[in-house]
């Protein structure tokens, strides 16, 4: 056999085979092989994530669904950052889109890394260093910085989704706290390899500045309220859930499914507590510190263990955050707290700084300060968040504003006035008197004017209004110093004005019965701002049907005006004017001697050298001719004095006002009168449209003249006429039937009216009215019918039954 077939050779049984080489020898001894150990099977693809899911997530499918378009829909490294308020949510949609991408991905690695301190960053990154390599221990924090990043940079270990939760102290991710100092920021151990995915959650700014763009911030905001009712059901163990009640506490609660999962077990663990009992006691604010701000005793499954379960502890967490970073904007957020919540704006928020700095310098400081406020989600332009409804009313009344102003949710209000109380209990109140100086810095002091108070109204005092409502109760409980109760007092007689133009007259009274009752403490009885201010409140009960105190006051000041100023000087004269009409209302017969021939001659030159005391006792005397029995000679005398003090004042810069007051009591003689054609021209060409443009539709004085302008067309047979302004008046009490309930009454007794005179002048053609309407104007213009008229009329006040009369006599 050759040597080639011979090493071919296959040998059986306990011999060698195949093309093996035996070298032929003695062996002695057993012989032994090793095999080398087979490497260990790698991990497969997990989700690292220490919270299970939960069953019963509600909503936020608009969020879920932009971070599956910015994560999932786009190749290569993205990062997206979820960005809100801590409490509205984040970590639980975090959660949910984990367990979402991993159904979709189960090949895929699923990461979650705490990011509320360095020890919970290196421990996340250390489970996931033993989750990818099967290893048991990392030691030292070099060596689980440099193994998580080679292992996240490494494609053959696979696609990854990493969550990086609570990521809100900056210094943490980028080394800007005295801790890391001089080492490598975390954030440079996450790498923007093309595998990879990260989803990042933050109260402020640090996720946007780790995802590098605002575009890929995805904001949460509140639940919905069907949503948060949803939330309460789901966490309440036995107690029933009445909706409408379950809607008021989450709308009381602001829609923060933190504050909605904190309510819910704190009526599990009170068994015997309801929805309702639970909404009664969160009333008071001090009931919503002890319910918000305490550690109850649970845990949210999706919150980290370790961070605070109750609401307001967590947010304090933020201000204290905010306080040692930005002190400036600690300063803002508690002023913001002593002030209503919606709108403020930021000229008010400017004037709180006291500090030395230039305008300019100051502005960027404070724009810096509320940007930080903003990132944290505390507060947000009112038109952006909060679609705030003033807003929309200021930006119609005057669209040259740009600037909105701030809000804030009403619970943070709450936290952070309870937090500076925590801190010291002088705080709070030195907000609040900083807020009246504020506020009534941004007022003149209203002056005893000729011209009207009531017109000085723009978007910005309409913005202020609600502010103003605030700042004035704040010394209900506690005693204020001097400076501070000036300040309250010119916000008392602000408020009196603003009130007043928001046609809110009964409003008005508490505000200016404070105003005169500081007077009279800081001041004394016998200072002229008392008496002021005695006079402003005489007016306003006057304006309210409260004749009888209003005399008392104003009878008061014309004793001490006649002293003090003369009893012919104009200051004296404008209060026994207002004197008079009181009077006039409560029927009481009026005193005043007619005018000298001197004062007639003055008077008669009706241009505006005519000195206001003569016009002011021009008017007293024609309001003292209306009192009393008909006397058509003392009528024809008011009719002619008010005419010339109306054509006065008219010529006079400023006082157009003053002058359609006069033509108010022209109309109130034309009644009289019954001169119903001059009546309806003075009602639809002078004092309709002025009002609409001073005070608009809306004000009380406004549809009072619309109303008289209904009855008189009425009156005189002119239906169509009637009715259009009729339409119009409707509209607009029922759109605000709580404060023009007053003229619901009217309201439905013309549309009956209306109704039936339309029902019996169906039968007529357009032309055919008028034709009859003219018929009763002419009609209206016979002295031998008006003085019959008059004869069925009363003596005091009898204007008011003019119109009841004249439906009779048309019928």
């Amino acid at each position: 056999m050759s040597e080639s077939n011979f090493w071919r050779q296959t040998f059986t049984g306990n011999n060698i085979s195949g093309n093996t080489r035996v070298h032929f020898g003695n062996v002695h001894g057993n012989v032994y092989h090793e095999y080398a150990a087979l490497p260990p099977p790698q991990p497969q693809p997990s989700m690292v994530l220490g919270y299970p899911r939960d069953k019963n997530f509600i909503g936020r499918e608009h969020i879920l669904e932009k971070l599956e378009v910015e994560l999932l829909s786009k190749q290569g490294h993205r990062r997206v950052a979820l960005s809100g308020l801590g409490g509205i949510g984040k970590s639980q949609i975090a959660i949910e889109f984990c367990y979402r991408y991993h159904g979709q991905h189960n090949d895929h690695w699923v990461f979650w890394i705490s990011a509320s301190s360095r020890d919970r960053f290196l421990q996340g990154f250390a489970e996931m260093c033993t989750a990818v390599t099967g290893e048991e221990k990392f030691t030292g924090q070099p060596e689980i910085l440099s193994t998580g990043k080679r292992l996240l940079n490494d494609s053959s270990k696979g696609h990854w989704l990493l969550v990086i939760d609570n990521a809100d102290h900056h210094g943490i991710l980028f080394n800007n706290d005295s801790q890391a100092a001089g080492s490598i920021p975390l954030a440079a151990y996450i790498p923007r390899a093309a595998h990879g995915r990260v989803l990042i959650s933050s109260r402020n700014n640090t996720g946007m500045e780790f995802v590098g763009h605002p575009d890929l911030v995805v904001k949460v905001p509140p639940f919905t309220t069907t949503e948060g009712v949803q939330l309460l059901a789901h966490k309440l163990s036995s107690c029933a859930v009445f909706w409408p009640e379950a809607e008021e506490l989450v709308e009381n609660l602001d829609c923060i499914p933190l504050a909605i999962a904190q309510a819910g077990a704190c009526i599990n663990r009170n068994k015997f507590w309801t929805v309702r009992d639970y909404l009664e006691f969160f009333r008071s604010e001090a009931n919503q510190t002890a319910l918000l701000g305490e550690q109850e005793e649970w845990h949210e499954m999706s919150r980290e263990h370790g961070l605070p379960n109750a609401v307001f502890t967590t947010w304090r967490i933020s201000f204290e955050q905010i306080s040692r970073s930005v002190p400036l904007a600690a300063e803002l957020l508690s002023f913001m707290s002593v002030l209503d919540r919606e709108c403020i704006p930021e000229s008010v928020l400017f004037c709180h700084s006291s500090r030395a700095a230039s305008d300019e310098q100051k502005k960027l400081w404070h724009k810096s300060a509320l940007g930080t406020l903003a990132e944290y989600s505390l507060i947000a332009t009112c038109h952006e968040d909060y679609g705030s409804f003033r807003w929309r009313i200021v930006k119609m009344l005057s669209p040259e504003v740009h600037t909105p102003g701030w809000s804030m949710h009403r619970l943070i209000q709450v936290c952070t006035r309870d937090w500076l109380r925590q801190q010291d209990d002088t705080l709070l109140f030195k907000q609040e008197e900083r807020a009246t100086m504020v506020l009534a810095a941004m007022f003149p002091r209203i002056e005893d004017s000729r011209a009207d108070p009531n017109l000085a109204q723009d978007a910005t005092t309409e913005s202020l209004l609600p502010h103003l409502r605030v700042a004035a109760q704040y010394g209900t409980n506690r005693s204020l110093k001097n400076h501070t109760m000036h300040a309250q007092m010119r916000l008392f007689d602000c408020l009196g004005v603003q009130e007043r133009n928001e046609s809110n007259c009964d409003a008005v009274v508490p505000w200016l019965e404070r105003a005169h009752h500081l007077s009279e403490e800081v001041f004394g009885r016998g200072h002229p701002d008392t008496f002021l201010r005695k006079r402003r409140l005489g007016n306003i009960y006057s304006l309210t049907r409260r004749h009888k105190k209003a005399l008392e006051l104003v009878k008061d000041v014309v004793k001490v005006y006649d002293v003090m100023h003369g009893s012919d000087s104009e200051a004296s004269s404008v209060v026994r004017n207002e004197l008079a009409q009181i009077e006039w209302a409560l029927g009481v017969k009026i005193e005043e001697s007619p005018l000298s021939r001197d004062e007639m001659r003055q008077l008669d030159a009706g241009d505006m050298n005519v000195p206001d005391s003569l016009l002011y006792r021009a008017e007293t005397r024609a309001i003292a001719c209306m009192t009393g029995a008909y006397k058509p000679a003392a009528l024809a005398e008011a009719d002619a004095l008010l005419r010339k003090v109306a054509e006065s004042f008219m010529a006079k810069c400023g006082y157009v006002h003053r002058a359609n007051q006069t033509l108010c009591l022209m109309s109130l003689v034309y009644k009289r009168q019954v001169r119903i054609s001059d009546l309806e021209r003075l009602l639809e060409h002078a004092l309709l449209p002025f009002f609409k443009s001073a005070y608009g539709l809306s004000h009380e004085k406004t549809i009072a003249i619309a109303a008289d302008l209904v009855s008189t067309k009425f009156g005189l047979g002119d239906g169509d006429g009637a009715e259009l302004v009729f339409e119009e008046i409707k509209a607009v009490v029922n759109s605000d039937p709580l404060r023009l309930g007053r003229f619901q009454e009217w309201i439905q007794e013309y549309e009956q009216e209306l109704s039936g005179f339309a029902v019996m002048t169906r039968h007529l053609t357009v032309e055919q009215k008028k034709e009859r309407a003219e018929q009763m104007r002419k009609l209206y213009a016979d002295p031998e019918f008006r003085q019959l008229i008059t004869q069925q009329l009363e003596p005091a006040g009898s204007e008011q039954t003019l119109l009841e009369t004249l439906r009779r006599i048309r019928l």
